[in-house]
This record gives structure tokens, C-alpha cells and sequence, in this order.
């Protein structure tokens, strides 16, 4: 911590003393001596616009930022607890939007949760048909031959050919009939 971290903590901590000792001056005097009554009202000021800076520069330095490459799934799809609802009667889209996007390569997979086998894998492209902006939304077209079930579908920040560890999971509850 440098030394400059403390000067503020301490400053803070020597104007409250000062304050408990003003205010017990303004309560014997019983509130009628104007002196009194200003500096307290000044050192209290002092305090509350101390602790406002300090917070204020916690705020941009305590605080994670969203992380890169964050997946989110459209709420048309009954979206609850990270499962996803799709009646293939409606629709065999998938869409969505990469928050902070951070890259040009993304990738997904879905898996049969009985049989654990891959059954769909493809590269994720924008609606727009580029990548360039911090949020782009996206599109998954599931094979219409699909059978009903429940799938994961995993999300990743790599091309289909690299993918490893997945950047989020959901899981897909197909209804086919």
C-alpha cells in the first residue's frame, strides 16, 4: 500500500475525532453558540465529502468488470435456471447475444444428455453477418430433425475445431412432435 492510500483513512479518522469533540462543545453550550454550530456543520461536511471520494474511487477498482465473451440466451424460449425451451412447432432457432465481446471465433456444441454423444456442432455467427461491435447477437439453427429431449448446449469463444473448455452451458429442452 502506498503512502498516499493512507493519508485519507487518517485524515478521515482525525476529522471524526474532531467532530465528537465540536459536537460535545455544541451540546454544552446547548446548541446556542453559532462558533460551534459551524464547525461542526463544516467538519461533518468534510467527512461525508471524504468518504464520497473514497468511495467514488473504490467504485472503478473494487468492482469485476463483466467478463469477456459472455453468452446470454433470448427470453422467448421460457428461459429458467439455465434450461431453454424450444417447441420445434415454432421454431428451430436458437438466439442470443455475446456481451463484451472479446474475439471473432465462436463455436457450439450439443450434446444428448442420455447418450452423451455430440449431436449438432457448428460455428456461431452474428445476425448481421460480422463481428464488430461490443454486443453482437446471434443465431443457432438446430437440426429440424432433432428428437425431443433435453440436450446441453455448450458455448465457446473458439472455432468449432478447438474447442475445449466451454464459455457457458445451457441446458436445451427440445419438444419435437
Amino acid at each position: 500500500m502506498d503512502k498516499k492510500d493512507w493519508y485519507v483513512p487518517i485524515l478521515v479518522i482525525g476529522l471524526s475525532a474532531v467532530f465528537v469533540i465540536v459536537s460535545l462543545a455544541v451540546f454544552l453550550t446547548k446548541g446556542k453558540s453559532s462558533y460551534w454550530l459551524s464547525k461542526k456543520l463544516k467538519i461533518g461536511g468534510l467527512i461525508i465529502s471524504l468518504t464520497a471520494i473514497t468511495q467514488q474511487a473504490c467504485t472503478s477498482s473494487c468492482y469485476d468488470p463483466i467478463p469477456p465473451n459472455n453468452f446470454t440466451v433470448d427470453d422467448v424460449y421460457q428461459y429458467d435456471n439455465d434450461t431453454v425451451n424450444i417447441d420445434f412447432a415454432v421454431t428451430n432457432k436458437l438466439t442470443g447475444v455475446i456481451h463484451q465481446r472479446n474475439g471473432e471465433d465462436f463455436s457450439f456444441n450439443l450434446i444428448d444428455n442420455l447418450q452423451s454423444d455430440t449431436v449438432q456442432r457448428d460455428d456461431i455467427m452474428p445476425l448481421d453477418g460480422k463481428y464488430d461491435n461490443t454486443t453482437e447477437e446471434f443465431e443457432i439453427v438446430l437440426e429440424p430433425s432433432l428428437p425431443s429431449g433435453s440436450y446441453n448446449l455448450n458455448l465457446y469463444e473458439t472455432k468449432v475445431s478447438e474447442q475445449t473448455y466451454a464459455n457457458a452451458e445451457f441446458v436445451v429442452k427440445v419438444a419435437n412432435d
